[in-house]
């Protein structure tokens, strides 16, 4: 039995048939991005009716619960030549079902006319339930009905943290994508066992403890790796407002950051109990202020994008015990208590060496008719590159005109460009959002692409799949990273061949994986330099 199965559908999602006598066969299923697929046959094979145009294909892997890919056919090659026996070849290509989210555009108020659009769409929710809500109100059955795709069906989810979000007339692939990644998630649509494609959130898995692959363990036959150099280091974004009136931020990305985050900033949420604010305090308190409670369990979360987070109270004798999640996990237990005079502005805990991306620390209050205190956040952003490359800075121009900041020159303040009001915080974070984004995407790359194995022990699809992160020892270092695209092949002379590739370009979290491939250079050099 061939280790891919490859059924192919009508224009109305309906099966009609299996290919089994192709020549080569190339899947390239992609995390949360548009795959292709090609598959080659002779000429005057029985089987080439099935494929026309408008059809498209669910193609399987033996032993996978669910397809590794389904989409249209989006090209048809016709290959002869004279000096070669038979008929020639004949070559289908398509995109995977991915791509409609590719081919819609987010209405900026999805019930409207396109006469009768309102400024932007947005909100604060999940981002898991923020990407199905777009998906489904551009895409799927809650779409104007000139706008839905037959078929679609889109699954409710509420995995994530709280975000928030606004969109107007972006690419709606291109937008569920920045959610997805930038808060740990991931999705795809896909045509299983019905006449349907389901749209789907996921929350990839770490399995860089499980999933490891290296030559001693018998589980990889080969590797490749490269590094390229960053693309911009240096970044202005620009808001809303034309001339002087535009609001600009620098970036500089070989720099990094610091922000403390007051204790009122709108993106902290107080909740599961009695909170008060206390201002005007003249104790010593970072800008004089805090939010307290004496409520057990209650709760004080904030989401951040940053390497380092810190958080900052009082130490008093009225003061008791406070439970630190970060990212779900339980952290450790502070205890706020002393018997000495008050202390202020103190480092209670600091995590450090944070990946790249977006976090969210969560405080409950652990003692019983005890003061919990948040005074303020210290979040820090580590430089992404190092001037390794010894070239000058690149300067890079982001034009993000959706972005609803202003600035006015007459009191030199900084506006919210649609109500005129002062920017808040969280208004402001937007901007600061998008130069993380450009920096991002113009940080030095790092691929790693690998041949693997399937043993008992460790199987594509079984044990790990795309979003997750995995291991690879390579030259005597480990370097984990997220697992971007898998590309599967099968053909009469080579077989059926699994190659998964890490940290490719885009990818959030590549200069993790930039700095792993950079040591493995430098112990290879180190190891040149022995003979």
């Amino acid at each position: 039995m061939s280790k891919f199965l490859v059924e192919v559908r009508n224009r109305n999602y309906e099966r009609i048939g299996v290919i089994e006598q192709y020549t080569v066969l190339d899947v390239i299923p992609r995390f949360s991005d548009v795959g292709t697929w090609s598959i080659t046959l002779s000429a005057d094979s029985p089987e080439r009716p099935l494929l026309q145009v408008g059809h498209g294909v669910i193609i399987w892997v033996e032993g996978h619960a669910t397809p590794v890919m389904s989409g249209p056919i989006t090209r048809i090659r016709r290959d002869w030549s004279a000096s070669a026996p038979g008929r020639g070849m004949v070559v289908y290509s398509g995109v995977s079902d991915e791509s409609i989210l590719w081919g819609r555009i987010v209405y900026p108020f999805p019930a409207g006319a396109l006469n009768n659009q309102s400024d932007r769409d947005g909100g604060r929710q999940t981002a898991g339930s923020a990407i199905a809500y777009l998906v489904d109100k551009n895409a799927g059955p809650g779409a104007q009905l000139g706008r839905q795709v037959p078929s679609l069906a889109v699954l409710p989810s509420n995995s994530g943290p709280v975000v928030s979000w606004n969109s107007r007339f972006d690419v709606l692939g291109t937008k569920i994508q920045e959610l997805a990644l930038a808060n740990g998630l991931g999705f795809r649509l896909l045509q299983t066992e019905t006449e349907a494609i389901e749209f789907a959130v996921y929350e990839p898995r770490d399995r860089s403890g499980t999933a490891v692959f290296s030559v001693d363990q018998g589980n990889l036959t080969d590797f490749t790796y490269v590094l390229e150099a960053p693309t911009a280091t240096r970044f202005v974004v620009a808001a809303q407002g034309e001339g002087r009136n535009r609001y600009l931020m620098g970036y500089n990305s070989e720099s990094g950051s610091t922000e403390l985050v007051n204790n009122h900033d709108p993106r902290i949420f107080y909740t599961n109990g009695s909170w008060a604010y206390s201002g005007g305090r003249a104790l010593g308190d970072y800008m004089d202020d805090v939010h307290h409670t004496q409520s057990l369990g209650a709760t004080a979360t904030f989401t951040f994008r940053g390497t380092e987070i810190s958080y900052i109270t009082e130490n008093q004798s009225d003061m008791g015990q406070v439970d630190v999640y970060l990212d779900g996990v339980h952290q450790t237990t502070v205890n706020c208590y002393t018997s000495g005079p008050r202390q202020t502005q103190v480092v209670m805990w600091r995590r450090t060496n944070l990946p790249l991306g977006t976090h969210t620390i969560k405080l409950v209050n652990k003692s019983a008719n005890k003061y919990f205190l948040v005074d303020a956040f210290e979040v820090v952003s580590a430089p992404l590159v190092a001037n390794e490359w010894n070239w000058n800075a690149l300067e890079e121009f982001v034009d993000r005109r959706d972005i609803p900041i202003a600035y006015r020159p007459s009191d030199r303040a900084i506006m919210n460009a649609d109500t005129g009001a002062i920017a808040t915080a969280s208004e402001l974070a937007a901007v600061s959002d998008a130069a993380l984004e450009a920096a991002y995407e113009a940080a030095p790359k790092a691929s790693l692409s690998l041949t693997p194995v399937d043993t008992d022990l460790l199987a594509y699809g079984r044990d790990y799949f795309l979003g997750d992160r995995v291991s690879v020892v390579v030259d005597g270092e480990h370097v984990t990273d997220v697992l971007r695209e898998v590309r599967l092949t099968d053909s009469f002379t080579g077989g059926p061949v699994i190659r998964p590739v890490i940290g490719t370009q885009g990818a959030t979290e590549t200069p993790s994986l930039y700095r792993q491939a950079r040591r493995i250079w430098q112990a290879l050099k180190r190891l040149e330099t022995r003979h």
